[in-house]
């Protein structure tokens, strides 16, 4: 459940820890089929296709080492490296995939 929560829009702040407001449809939907569901072997399906999704729109930044973060990706937009400590996220946006 406390994956669902960082991802479900219904777990939003302060319901969850979706403390960034992701929300997408097929994920919503996939999570309430996955509390709705006791096959473990299905379970695990539906989890792995929401982990997916979530792993593609890029629904969390995880930043290695604060001392030289990186923007790896072409599909990130905005970032630029700090001169200081502190790295500012807000301008970065990351582009859909292309077709």
């Amino acid at each position: 459940m406390g994956f669902l929560k960082d991802f479900m829009t219904r777990f939003r702040v302060p319901e969850g820890t979706n403390w960034g407001w992701y929300q997408n449809a097929e994920v919503d939907k996939l999570g309430a089929e996955v509390m709705q569901t006791f096959d473990d072997v299905e379970q695990t399906k539906i989890l792995q296709r929401l982990h997916e999704i979530a792993v593609e729109e890029a629904a969390r930044i995880f930043i290695v080492h604060d001392l030289n973060p990186r923007a790896l990706s072409p599909r990130v937009i905005g970032f630029v490296q700090a001169r200081s400590w502190y790295q500012d996220l807000t301008p970065i946006v990351v582009t859909s995939p292309p077709n």
